[in-house]
Order: structure tokens, then C-alpha cells, then sequence
């Protein structure tokens, strides 16, 4: 029987998605005419795998142009703008952004922007240059042969006359042959970016460049359904390397002094036809060069032909690196980075303390976070570019305690909920080119739906998402379950229990297979009491729903639980008992009996974190909730080969995919799925918890710590207010906002002081 079938219509009319609008008037889709002739296709709703056909269009790169004249002072301009896949846009040869944020054909980002600042009376010029990437990967929806600009730029001079300029075929276009057929690196992620300068238009962007030879572009129709999100544009910031050196005749040596995400740029003149091979890399050989063959799977050798004229090498596609070297350059080369990434105001945290390593895992956290928040939270920023439900929960997470800001991690849920039209049980990654699956990370779209709601108190977007995903989520597992409640299988979508796999601390998979397993069961318990504790919210109620939560519980005790161990087996049947079997059912609340909680607090430290970054967020949260924040905090700071620390003594400058190098060959240096101890402190350790959702009261409820390293640390809320706290020779001081009540929730040992700021 359908258990949700009456809530369904209760929010129908909720206008807290983005709508389908369509904002560009009677603008044109205007593309390069190699892609006039290309067939569009839906094949991402279908493709299980990387299908991408040689033989289709692929990188396409395009310039745009577009001059008018303004007879009058601009008063105000007023931008619609969006491309597939990706744009980047110049006024009067000035940067002004990028984009679009990922989507879907049928749930298409654009972006608003205001350029009034950007245009001038007289002579104006627009560049777009755009680019079609064509491969069926992770990344963006590519290789559905959908291409092209499309903008409207609404101005209001003096007087309030209007112009308007629209993308139509008065534009300008270039076919751009400059970027040279190359492999692709990752798993087809992106292509390598050979460049021959010779075939570049220099100054392109500038408002007098003589474009009287360019095409007229195609156009196509229009077929996308398009939504505006309230997200802010890719913030671009030139930084520069704090090391550079010489190695010999022309070869140099770049150190950014930490991981860093962006595109690489080269000025240089040299000797027309001179070719230059630029390398980047995370980290250094066994003979201190740049590892360029990274274990991530991307291969960045990279050539460029030089023109022979002063110029700035343009790399379009962003890669994660820490280390350049350039061979065969001129004489006079100057290198730098335009890092870029969501915007990350610094200032709306701060974390210090006498625990020099534990400063250390907190900045190696930040710096991950802030490189893998992106247009969406990516799994890393080189090998895949992926939005993974299961990484985003906690990179969100991390991201929505650093910053306050709400926006991405709302734009990460419409993305992850609009994948139900492709597949009802949602995808593990979303956008994307083809389907990937995978049952737990699924199954945590509540849990990163209620986090949001805790910062926002967004509870029309609640309310939507409760009607649009979760509800048909929770139906499509209903269909695997058994007669007692639990999940007997999880149809197409595999079981990843933790990645990779040699940290699933050896966990009775195999034998799993087909029969009800501890771990996407305890999954699926925590979705569905995280359900109920939405429709609580919402003063709603689902009395089924709430008998099939009492139901699995009682059916999870008698079908994991070793009554004689007092520990949960890994599947029905089993003789093994893991740690994720016993830490995911202590996460949900599956343990009630003290003794039985007692023994997995035993088990846990007999274990430590012997399993991946991913299940240890949930490990060490289960300690702090459950009753053993002493065991928890052990966990976070502990220094076995299983720990933050070992990332450091790795030379970590951002958090890694795993424990260290060697647990996984193809590692990446920059993985925010590990960036747990930030919120983890943040909750816990300094005990900062929303007492109402959107921060509208603070609850102060440190946990019960023994003697901690000083701490200082810096929480700003959604309004831009802000608390800190100080923990010094264990006295707690908290400096609360003069506005905002708190409630006071601690009987600890140490001396707690509440003051008003």
C-alpha cells in the first residue's frame, strides 16, 4: 500500500523549488555552426555508464561578439545570460562572469546578473567565450549534442529609454581552433588543453578588435526548461606562487604552498613556433619534480605553441594541483593562478589552538571545502568533478557551519531531487551524463535535507522537497523490502558500505548479497525517522509510516543483534561483526539497551576509525550523541594511521580521499568528504547547535569533555551576527550576539560564562 499517497497533494502549489520561467524574451540560441547539423538527444536518462561516441561533437570552443552603441549614459543593465555547457563573458574587455551552475536539460540554470557597472556610454562590446565539452561523464550533462548561447541585456539610459540586446544573428562568431585535439584525463573528465597560440585571435575581448571577418552563428531551438537559483556566480581571484625557481635552461619550478583549484596562466613572449610543455601536479617525485602523472588518474603534460607575440596563455578548463613546471620557456615567463570557487568569505570563521595539529586538521578541512565547493560539492576537483550525494552530505555540512550561507547546499538538494525524473530512488551523482547509483548515499537525502533545514528554517523548501523527493523515495525502497520491515535488496542500486573497499573492515559483503545487510538498513531507518521528524516539523503526521519505523527496529534486533556478543552482525546469517555494523545502528538510534551500547563503545575503541573518511564522520558522531564524547573526541584526534593526523604527516594541505596515499592508487589530495572534524568541533566540542531552525535561537551545549587544548573559535549566523568561544584551561566563554536568545544546556565539570556582545 502506497504509505504517502495522502500527503502528496499537501504542498503541490509550494513555490520553494525554482520555477520553469523562460527570462530571455525573443533572444536565439545561437551556436557555433559545427554544431548546426548535430541532433540533440536525451540519452542521460538512459545511459548506465560513460557512453560517450567518438564521433559526436566534442571540444567545441567558440567565441561570441556583439558591439552596440549606448547614446546615453546607462542608468541600469540587467543581464539574463546562460550557455551549454559552460560561458565565460567579457564587457569592454573586463572579466565579468562565469557559468552557468550545472543542470539538467529540463531544469537549466541561468544566471541574473546586474553589469551596470560594466557598460558606458558610446561604444560597447560583449565577448562570450563558450564551450561545449561533448563527453558523457560526471561533470555536466554533456554529449547530448546541446550547445550554444543564449542572453538578453536589458539596459536603461538616461532619459528611460530601454535597449536591448539579445543573441540573435547580428552576433559574431569564431570557430576556435586553437584548442587542438587532445585525450581526455580522470575518467573523461575533461580534456587536456594543447594550445596552438598561432591560431588564437589575441585581444579578442577588447572593444576595438576588428571582428569583420568572423561568422554568423547558427542557431537552433530552444527545447531546455530554465530556472534561476539563488546562487551566487564562481568567485575568480588571481593568486600567486610562493616559490619559484630556476632548474635550469628554461625549465621553472612553481609552489603554490598548498592545494590550490583554478585556471593557470602564462605570460610569455617567445620565438613564433616555440613550444613550451607545462606540467601540474599535487605533489613531487622521488627526484623533486612535479609529479604530473597524478594518482588520480589525470595525466597534466600539457603543450603550447607560442604565437610569437606577448600573451597570456589561456587555459579554460580548472584543474587541482599545487606544483608547476614549465619546460622550454623564454626567457621572461610570469605565472599565476585565477583560483576559483563558490564564494568563501574567510571572515565568517576563525579556529585556533594551543593543539598545534589540531589547528592544522582544521585549516587541511577548510581548504578542501572551500576547493570542492564549486557549482555544486564535488567529490574532488581533478579526477571526476562529481556531485555525489554521499560526499555532499558532509562537505554541505562543513560548508553550511563555515559560511552561513545557505545557497549551494539548497541548489545541491534541487539537483539531487530533479534526478527522481531519471530515477525515482534518485542518482548517486547529480547532474550528470548517465546514471550512477548507490543505495545508502540515496537514502541520506533526508538527513541533508533536515541539516539544511536547521541553518535555513527554510520550511516552504522543507515542505517541497518533502512532496517531491523524499516521499517517492521512500516508496521506490519500499518495493525491496522483506515482510518484516527490512530491506531485502536494493534493485539496481548497489551497496557501497564504505569506500574503498579495503576500509570496509572487512565486512561480510559477498554473502550479503540478496539478504537484508546492517548497514543500508540502519540507512534506511535513519531516512525514515529523519521523514518523521520533517513531518513533525511541518505539524504533519503519518501514523504508517511511523509503524514501519517501530516495525524495522524491532526486526533489526532480532536479525543483526548477537544477544550473547551484544553486537550487531554485518547480514543476516553472518558470523562477522564490523565496525560499520555497529556504529550506523548506534548513529540511528537502534540502540536502546544501555548494555548493548555499552559493549559497541568497547568494540569502537578496540576498532578505532578502521574504516574510510566517509563512515568515520558518522563513527565519531555516534560517540558524541550517543553518550561517549570522551570516545569521540579519542577518535578525532587520535594518531594511528587512521586519523586526520596521519593526513598532515602525509603532507596534506587540503583533506584527503583517504587515511593516507597508500590506502587507495588512485588518490586524490583534495576530497571533502573527510572535512567531518569541522561541524564534529563545531557541534560537540565548542557546542553550538541551532535551538530553532535559521539559527533564530542558539542552544549552548558543549559535551562533556575532560581537559581539551585551548580553543578559540569564531561561528557567524545566517543574519551576520556572530558568537564566539573560548576555551581555556577548560572555562568555556561564549560572546552571544545581543539580539539572539540562547538556552544554556550543560552540567559538566568545567566552568561555563555566557556573555552578550
Amino acid at each position: 500500500m502506497n504509505l504517502f499517497g495522502l500527503f502528496l497533494s499537501v504542498f503541490l502549489l509550494s513555490s520553494a523549488f525554482p520555477e520553469d520561467v523562460y527570462p530571455f524574451r525573443d533572444a536565439l540560441i545561437i551556436v557555433d555552426p559545427r554544431m548546426a547539423s548535430a541532433v540533440v538527444n536525451d540519452d542521460y536518462f538512459v545511459n548506465r555508464k560513460d557512453a560517450w561516441d567518438k564521433n559526436k561533437p566534442h571540444h567545441i570552443h567558440t567565441f561570441f561578439r556583439r558591439t552596440f552603441e549606448l547614446s546615453k549614459h546607462p542608468i541600469k543593465g540587467r543581464l539574463f545570460i546562460t550557455a551549454d555547457d559552460y560561458f565565460v563573458l567579457f564587457i569592454n574587455g573586463k572579466y565579468v562572469l562565469e557559468g552557468p551552475t550545472t543542470g539538467y536539460p529540463f531544469a537549466y540554470p541561468y544566471y541574473e546578473f546586474d553589469v551596470t557597472s560594466y557598460l558606458i556610454e558610446g561604444k560597447n562590446t560583449l565577448s562570450v567565450h563558450t564551450y561545449y565539452r561533448g563527453l558523457v561523464n560526471r561533470v555536466t550533462v554533456s554529449g547530448d549534442n546541446r550547445s550554444g548561447l543564449i542572453m538578453l541585456l536589458i539596459i536603461e539610459t538616461d532619459g528611460g529609454n530601454e535597449v536591448v540586446i539579445k543573441s540573435d544573428k547580428d552576433w559574431k562568431c569564431l570557430p576556435v581552433e586553437a584548442y587542438l585535439p587532445s585525450n581526455t584525463i580522470g575518467y573523461r573528465t575533461q580534456f587536456l588543453e594543447n594550445i596552438d597560440m598561432r591560431k588564437y585571435p589575441h585581444r579578442w575581448v577588447e572593444v576595438d578588435y576588428d571582428d569583420s571577418s568572423w561568422m554568423t552563428p547558427a542557431v537552433r531551438d530552444c527545447d531546455y526548461k530554465f530556472v534561476k537559483h539563488d546562487i551566487k556566480p564562481i568567485s575568480v581571484v588571481p593568486v600567486y606562487p610562493s616559490y619559484h625557481k630556476v632548474l635550469g635552461d628554461g625549465l621553472h619550478f612553481y609552489d603554490f604552498g598548498r592545494e590550490i583549484v583554478g585556471y593557470t596562466r602564462i605570460k610569455v613572449k617567445g620565438e613564433k613556433g616555440k613550444k613550451i610543455v607545462v606540467y601540474h601536479g599535487e605533489e613531487l617525485d622521488e627526484n623533486g619534480r612535479v609529479r604530473w602523472k597524478m594518482r588520480a588518474n589525470c595525466d597534466y603534460r600539457e603543450e603550447v605553441i607560442l604565437s610569437g607575440e606577448d600573451e597570456v596563455i589561456p587555459f579554460f578548463e580548472y584543474r587541482a594541483f599545487r606544483y608547476v613546471e614549465v619546460e622550454n620557456a623564454p626567457e621572461n615567463i610570469e605565472l599565476w593562478v585565477e583560483e576559483r570557487h563558490y564564494p568563501f568569505d574567510a571572515g565568517k570563521h576563525y579556529f585556533q589552538s594551543s593543539d598545534e595539529n589540531l589547528t592544522k586538521i582544521w585549516n587541511i578541512c577548510v581548504n578542501g571545502v572551500k576547493l570542492c565547493s564549486q557549482e555544486g560539492f564535488l567529490d574532488c576537483p581533478s579526477r571526476e568533478k562529481a556531485q555525489y550525494l554521499g560526499d555532499t552530505v558532509i562537505i554541505s555540512r562543513s560548508h553550511l557551519w563555515l559560511t552561513a550561507d545557505t545557497s549551494l547546499t539548497r541548489k545541491s538538494l534541487f539537483d539531487f531531487c530533479v534526478s527522481s525524473k531519471i530515477e525515482p530512488g534518485l542518482t548517486a551523482v547529480a547532474p550528470s551524463g548517465f546514471i550512477q547509483e548507490f543505495a545508502e548515499y540515496s537514502l541520506q537525502y533526508p538527513l541533508m535535507l533536515w541539516e539544511y533545514y536547521r541553518h535555513s528554517g527554510d520550511k516552504e523548501f522543507l515542505k517541497c522537497a518533502l512532496d517531491k523527493c523524499v516521499f517517492g523515495l521512500l516508496e521506490y525502497f519500499e518495493k525491496f523490502e522483506c515482510e518484516n520491515g527490512l530491506l531485502n535488496n536494493t534493485g539496481p542500486k548497489p551497496i557501497l558500505i564504505d569506500w574503498p573497499k579495503n576500509l570496509r573492515d572487512n565486512f561480510d559483503y559477498d554473502s550479503g548479497l540478496n539478504k537484508p545487510n546492517s548497514v543500508v538498513n540502519a540507512f534506511y531507518y535513519g531516512a525514515i525517522t529523519t521523514t518523521l521528524k520533517i513531518l513533525n516539523e511541518l505539524g504533519l503526521s503519518n501514523e504508517k509510516l511511523r509503524g514501519k519505523a517501530e516495525k524495522i527496529f524491532q526486526s533489526y534486533q532480532e536479525v543483526f543483534l548477537d544477544r550473547d556478543k551484544k553486537l550487531y552482525r554485518d547480514v543476516l546469517g553472518s558470523s562477522h561483526y564490523s565496525l560499520h555494523s555497529n556504529a550506523l545502528p548506534l548513529y540511528f538510534g537502534l540502540v536502546q539497551d544501555d548494555e548493548v551500547k555499552r559493549s559497541i563503545f568497547g568494540f569502537i575503541e578496540s576498532k578505532g576509525l578502521s574504516c574510510g573518511v566517509y563512515i568515520a564522520s558518522y563513527v565519531i558522531e555516534a560517540c558524541f550523541k550517543e553518550g561517549n564524547p570522551e570516545l569521540g573526541w579519542k577518535l578525532l584526534t587520535n594518531d594511528t594511521e587512521f586519523s586526520w593526523k596521519e593526513m598532515l604527516r602525509s603532507g596534506a594541505t587540503a583533506c584527503l580521499e583517504v587515511w593516507k596515499p597508500e590506502m587507495k592508487t588512485n588518490m586524490s589530495w583534495c576530497h571533502a568528504w573527510s572535512s567531518s572534524p569541522l561541524y564534529l568541533i563545531f557541534e560537540y566540542v565548542a557546542g553550538l547547535k541551532p535551538a530553532m531552525p535559521g539559527w533564530k535561537k542558539l542552544e549552548i551545549s558543549p559535551a562533556q569533555l575532560g581537559s581539551l587544548p585551548n580553543i578559540t573559535l569564531l561561528k557567524t549566523f545566517p543574519d551576520g551576527t556572530n558568537c564566539t568561544v573560548s576555551i581555556k584551561d577548560n572555562v568555556y566563554t561564549y560572546e552571544v550576539p545581543a539580539t539572539m536568545e540562547y538556552v544554556l544546556n550543560y552540567n559538566g565539570i568545567h566552568k561555563v560564562v555566557v556573555r552578550k556582545k
